[in-house]
């Protein structure tokens, strides 16, 4: 009896010890965030002066690019893209920069900030030459185009980063499409009206597609679950039923951002608007993954202390508890360091 304790002992603290070792991994994939005080290794970058247009990195040349926008202010726009192949003449640059917009209104994606490199150099991580980083993509007649800024040299030889010539050209040849969804439907007078740089019919829509894509992901969840009881009996009987309880709140989380954003690019969302929400989504997933290792850690903690209680090993449910613990603390510390960085 005393031996078949101490197997399922182990055996529990096995499972706690994996579950922590999987914690740990996800602290190494980001220890990149941590300075490396060791002098040998340091890299000292140069010091340039401050660009008045913020584009000395790509974050702040697609950041300052989109804030442009914002303020419909297309001549200040234009100063974010390579033009050295475009003519300059007959407005041209206002119309790029406005084609532009449309196309990425009209299903088009911008990274979240956080995930743009705000380094003089770029990216070095991709597959992609060293003065060239990818930052987003547009759909054009069903095909996905990648953009791209890339890395030039300005007045003392100071890096200025623009959108790439080859993304500018491909934009060039590009006539407009018909009005999205939201701007066929809008009122007029929703159209005109201006907060934050987008029509406030724009907020209304992001409003109520958010609150459809929440009450979706709920009732795809809630049906998924009842049709699993309804077809596997044992379900609905424990362990099984606690470790579908523990996923259904992440997954419905994840899932409502992945409706919101589909629905937002497929309706024609100002990309302004979705990137002033790309922040935000992106700490919901996070919360969302945090929550899911939160429940996975309850339910395994208590499910393992259950049983050790009704077997009379107390100093089992002692060791088992300070594991869950410490699971969790490991927890509250990634989350709070990937917030931050999503956070900038």
């Amino acid at each position: 009896m005393v031996k078949a304790k101490r197997t399922y002992l182990q055996l529990n603290l096995a499972r706690l010890f994996f579950f922590l070792i999987f914690i740990g991994s996800c602290f190494e994939t980001n220890a990149q965030i941590f300075p490396d005080s060791s002098p040998e290794t340091e890299e000292v970058l140069p010091e340039f002066p401050e660009d008045s247009l913020g584009r000395r990195n790509p974050r702040g040349t697609v950041s300052g690019f989109i804030s442009s926008l914002s303020r419909q202010n297309y001549d200040r726009a234009a100063r974010y893209l390579n033009l050295k192949e475009i003519s300059t003449g007959n407005g041209e640059p206002e119309r790029l920069v406005k084609t532009f917009q449309s196309l990425l209104d009209r299903g088009g994606n911008i990274m979240p900030y956080a995930w743009i490199n705000d380094d003089y150099e770029g990216r070095a991580d991709d597959d992609l030459p060293p003065e060239i980083d990818r930052v987003g993509s547009v759909n054009v007649g069903g095909e996905n185009i990648d953009l791209y800024v890339e890395r030039t040299l300005g007045p003392d030889n100071a890096p200025v980063w623009l959108f790439s010539s080859s993304t500018v050209n491909t934009i060039a040849q590009i006539e407009p499409e018909d009005q999205s969804l939201l701007e066929r439907f809008l009122p007029a007078y929703l159209k005109s009206k201006l907060w934050g740089g987008v029509p406030i019919g724009q907020w209304l829509a992001a409003v109520l597609i958010a609150a459809l894509a929440i009450f979706l992901a709920w009732a795809i969840i809630a049906f998924f679950i009842f049709i699993i009881k309804l077809i596997w009996k044992k379900a609905k009987n424990e362990p099984l039923s606690g470790i579908i309880r523990a996923l259904s709140v992440p997954f419905q989380l994840y899932l409502a951002v992945l409706l919101f954003l589909i629905l937002s690019q497929e309706a024609g969302l100002s990309i302004i608007l979705r990137q002033r929400f790309s922040g935000v989504v992106m700490i919901i997933v996070v919360i969302a993954f945090l929550l899911l290792l939160w429940r996975l850690s309850d339910f395994i903690g208590n499910f393992s202390k259950s049983k050790m209680a009704e077997k009379g090993n107390f100093s089992g449910v002692s060791v088992i508890l300070f594991l869950q613990r410490a699971a969790k603390l490991a927890i509250i510390i990634f989350g709070g360091i990937t917030i931050l960085l999503n956070l900038g």
